[in-house]
């Protein structure tokens, strides 16, 4: 479904892993990480090159791994780069709110330090789709086209709670006292010195460890075994909740390259699901798919595109469907 909370299960892991060495080799390279001016380490790994620049964002708690099957392809003809929210993946933690619009700015400053300096398309997945979307709003001139990859559009949590309401309840249960509550399990294990982060750990506060060659899984674990780091996803996660994510439609994109893909797939939700969830789900679906019509509206050049044969994780379970829209959009953003 479009909510796509059967997919924190994958989200928590980085989704599955590439075999592609000289994906990893990039995702590890000492220029990989970058120092914003305010001290934050940000993850901005990048291949290939190009006169064009792509930049890949994550959905809710995935990093660059969850791009594995599309980044060494488009590094082939442009330079293929992939962000790492704050707290998540390979960078480091920061202490502000973790709000769309200071996340925005996050990223401005990354491509500021990164010397990126010509206008970038942007992939979005999810959350990361919401977050592109308004990172184009308020930097017009530093976008060349955008690829939603069933984004979070404006207004979700307002749109499910006012004709799902007990979906809604659920959804905030499944974050805040779900993930949440994880999260900060682990923050306490870390601060008393009982959790003990290792390769293979079959804690869940390890979020996968084991799934990684041994170098990335080193550099993941010395992130995860910062407190600071969790106290981040803990402040992501309130984000959502507290008013920090825009819940207005931009008024124009004008004719920016543009396609929003959406799933046309339901996801199974979590085996203890209350009975009748599911159905509110289902109903409120073709609303989120309206919204994510009125998205690619927007620009002139704007195309919205249900893919039927797949779920939330599109770049998952159609990789050669999103691939094309990136070529496409490149294509119009050299021109």
């Amino acid at each position: 479904m479009l909510i796509g909370l059967a997919a924190l299960a994958a989200a928590a892991t980085g989704d599955v892993p590439s075999r592609d060495a000289a994906f990893f080799e990039a995702q590890l390279a000492p220029q990989s990480t970058v120092a914003l001016a305010d001290g934050r380490e940000i993850h901005f790994a990048c291949m290939g090159e190009g006169e064009t620049t792509a930049v890949f964002l994550g959905g809710f708690g995935d990093w660059g791994a969850t791009w594995h099957a599309l980044v060494p392809t488009v590094a082939k003809s442009a330079r293929a780069c992939t962000f790492d929210r704050p707290g998540f993946g390979l960078s480091g933690p920061d202490a502000e709110p973790q709000g769309t619009m200071h996340l925005v700015e996050t990223l401005a400053a990354t491509l500021d330090a990164a010397g990126i300096e010509g206008p970038v398309v942007l992939v979005g997945h999810s959350l990361g789709g919401g977050e592109a979307l308004r990172f184009a709003e308020r930097y017009p001139q530093r976008v060349s086209g955008l690829v939603l990859v069933d984004p979070s559009p404006p207004g979700l949590m307002d749109l499910v709670a006012d004709n799902a309401p007990e979906a809604a309840a659920f959804m905030e249960s499944v974050y805040r006292e779900g993930m949440a509550g994880m999260a900060r399990s682990c923050l306490a294990g870390l601060r008393d010195g009982k959790l003990v982060l290792e390769t293979g750990s079959a804690s869940p506060c390890a979020m996968g460890a084991g799934s990684f060659p041994p170098a990335v899984e080193e550099a993941r674990l010395v992130r995860l075994r910062d407190p600071a780091a969790w106290e981040t996803k803990i402040a992501l996660i309130d984000s959502l909740f507290d008013g920090s994510v825009p819940a207005e439609m931009p008024k124009s994109l004008g004719d920016l390259p543009l396609v929003v893909l959406a799933a046309g797939r339901e996801d199974p939700l979590p085996p203890d699901t209350p009975d009748g969830i599911e159905e509110q789900f289902a109903a409120v679906t073709p609303l989120v798919r309206q919204r994510l019509e009125e998205i690619a509206a927007l620009s002139s050049q704007g195309e919205y595109r249900l893919v039927e044969d797949a779920t939330h994780y599109i770049h998952r379970d159609r990789p050669d469907v999103v691939l094309a829209a990136i070529r496409e959009v490149l294509a119009a953003a050299g021109e």
